[in-house]
């Protein structure tokens, strides 16, 4: 087989393609977050039902009052790792309602008002959704560090294969076509590798597995 040099392109890919690992997961969790009735709890914590139902009302032959379809809110809460986080994300109306003018807008449109209020129903189901997403993204940098970690320490792809057998499935086609190469036999290079962990082991196949990899 020929030598495959470790360039920092297949660094690259390699992370690239250890972090897509993840991608699907984090994506889908916040996703959750759509689905917690959170615009309409922020929304009518900032003004009362007697507004919501004049507005509503107003518009029920011409729309008078404007609607809004979505609404950005900010959530603070405690991280996995103890600090305190504070996390932007937009949630929809489901459907779209009436709002006073302080709601529309660039000028109004942001998020300093509408918080996530730990009195509120949603704030602790939007907690866990996001200390999940928090863990996820932590197992994903362990693994991610760890590989690179490996890569780093050796110069060529057979000194990776060496302790990391999986490795290829994550090369691209053409490293892939490179390393099938025939070749005379030639010396091997000695190298002190650092050895893939046991947790790096563990988080990487329960990402391949959640992943249906």
């Amino acid at each position: 087989m020929a030598t495959v040099r470790i360039t920092e392109q297949i660094r690259q890919e390699v992370r690239h393609k250890i972090e897509s690992l993840f991608d699907a997961r984090i994506k889908k969790k916040y996703a959750e977050l759509q689905h917690l009735d959170v615009a309409m709890q922020v929304f009518m914590r900032r003004i009362t039902p007697e507004e919501f139902a004049a507005a509503q009302k107003l518009n029920t032959d011409v729309e008078w009052v404007p609607k809004i379809s979505s609404l950005t809110v900010r959530i603070e809460y405690t991280g996995i790792d103890g600090a305190k986080k504070n996390v932007a994300f937009t949630v929809p109306f489901e459907p779209s309602v009436p709002a006073p003018q302080s709601f529309h807008g660039y000028r109004y449109g942001g998020n300093e008002k509408n918080i996530v209020h730990p009195s509120l129903p949603c704030y602790q189901p939007c907690v866990d959704v996001l200390l999940e997403h928090d863990r996820i993204a932590k197992e994903r940098d362990i693994l991610r560090d760890s590989i690179a970690q490996l890569l780093d320490s050796c110069s060529t792809l057979r000194q990776v294969l060496e302790k990391w057998p999986t490795a290829l499935d994550f090369m691209s086609d053409e490293v892939k076509a490179k390393h099938a190469e025939k070749v005379d036999p030639t010396k091997k290079e000695t190298k002190v590798i650092s050895e893939v962990d046991d947790q790096a082991k563990m988080l990487l196949m329960k990402a391949r597995m959640l992943n249906g990899v």
